[in-house]
């Protein structure tokens, strides 16, 4: 989920249950990445 403005718009996202194991590491490696290169097209 992207362009969150305000905590009730996740409810929905975390009402729903993982299956299985999350991971973690390698997705916030990617959101900071996708983070860095937005900053650096700014």
């Amino acid at each position: 989920m992207r362009h969150v403005k305000s905590s009730d718009e996740l409810v929905a996202v975390f009402t729903v249950q993982p299956q299985g194991p999350t991971p973690i590491l390698r997705v916030l490696r990617h959101v900071l990445r996708e983070k860095q290169l937005e900053i650096q097209e700014r």
